[in-house]
């Protein structure tokens, strides 16, 4: 088994910033995230694994009492972008640009945990895999590219991007 890398923290704010919110409190909403309320539980700085975490509620579920995948496929393409912006300079924009999940086993109720690593970290793109458990069950593995770009000072909806 190999080790994975370690990375060099550029930002360690986003850090300080990021861990314990959840998305859709405060103000802090983006989309689907912030529906499923996704929380960012950690982020480890020397190896590169953020973890984010949402408790099933009703409406995530389909008719079948399931969790409908695209929750799952929602949480990985949330974490995927945050494991990556301590180690980008600050004001890189991280976007998915490529997911796959493989559904491994059935989810009703709890918890799902996502935990996801960074396994190679270019200058313009990184890839990422992430590992979904739920009860201790893995449930779901993802894995894809963001991209990375320098958007420093430029505007996205009418914000300055920090």
């Amino acid at each position: 088994m190999s080790q994975h890398p370690q990375f060099e923290v550029q930002h360690p704010e986003f850090i300080e910033n990021m861990v314990g919110t959840r998305f859709g409190e405060n103000g802090f909403s983006a989309g689907v995230a912030a529906w499923l309320e996704v929380a960012i539980v950690d982020i480890d700085a020397v190896h590169g694994v953020c973890h984010c975490a949402f408790v099933i509620k009703d409406q995530h579920l389909m008719f079948t009492g399931q969790l409908h995948g695209a929750c799952l496929a929602s949480l990985t393409d949330t974490a995927m972008p945050l494991v990556v912006y301590p180690f980008v300079p600050p004001g890189t924009w991280v976007a998915t640009a490529n997911l796959s999940i493989n559904y491994l086993k059935s989810v009703e109720d709890g918890i799902c945990d996502a935990y996801s690593t960074i396994e190679s970290l270019g200058k313009s793109a990184a890839v990422v895999t992430t590992r979904i458990e739920n009860k201790g069950r893995l449930v779901a593995l993802g894995s894809g590219t963001v991209n990375l770009k320098q958007i420093d000072g430029k505007k996205l909806k009418g914000e300055t991007w920090r």
